[in-house]
C-alpha cells in the first residue's frame, strides 16, 4: 500500500535513478499526479496550477474523467522557469 500523508495524498521519495517512487517499500515509479499532488510538488495552489494549464504553460493528461499531470511535464515547467528567471 502506498504511503500517504495526513491529507491522503500519496507521498513520494526519489529513487537513485531520479524517478519518484510511491513509498519506501514500493519501487514503482510515479508517472502521473492528481491536481492536488501536482500543485504540492510545485509548492503552488491548485488554483494557480489550473491557471497555468489554462494559459498553456503546463499540460494535463485526461484519462477518462481523471485529470493528471505527468511528473516529466512538471519538471519541464520548472526547468523552463529557471531559464526564464522565473518571471511571468
Amino acid at each position: 500500500m502506498p504511503a500517504t500523508d495526513k491529507e491522503g495524498v500519496h507521498t513520494t521519495t526519489t529513487t537513485p535513478t531520479g524517478l519518484a517512487s510511491v513509498g519506501p517499500d514500493d519501487n514503482t515509479p510515479v508517472l502521473l499526479l492528481n491536481e492536488k499532488a501536482a500543485a504540492r510538488c510545485l509548492s503552488i495552489s491548485p488554483r494557480l496550477l489550473w491557471s497555468l494549464e489554462a494559459s498553456g504553460q503546463i499540460e494535463a493528461i485526461r484519462i477518462h474523467r481523471a485529470k493528471r499531470y505527468a511528473v516529466s511535464e512538471l519538471q519541464r515547467f520548472v526547468d523552463a522557469q529557471k531559464k526564464r528567471g522565473g518571471d511571468r
